[in-house]
């Protein structure tokens, strides 16, 4: 099993909104990442 630790994995709470950052994935600023088990429909718009 992956360790989820706070270490390596942060949970955030915005608005209504909670998901998961990994640390190691902040290191490359170019990389917009996050993991949630929401079933809203999110849109996301691409560069």
């Amino acid at each position: 099993m992956q360790d989820l630790t706070n270490d390596v994995v942060i949970h955030i709470k915005k608005n209504n909104i909670e998901y998961l950052q990994f640390r190691r994935l902040l290191e490359y600023p170019e990389l917009v990442h996050c993991y949630t088990l929401s079933v809203n429909n999110f849109d996301v718009a691409r560069k």
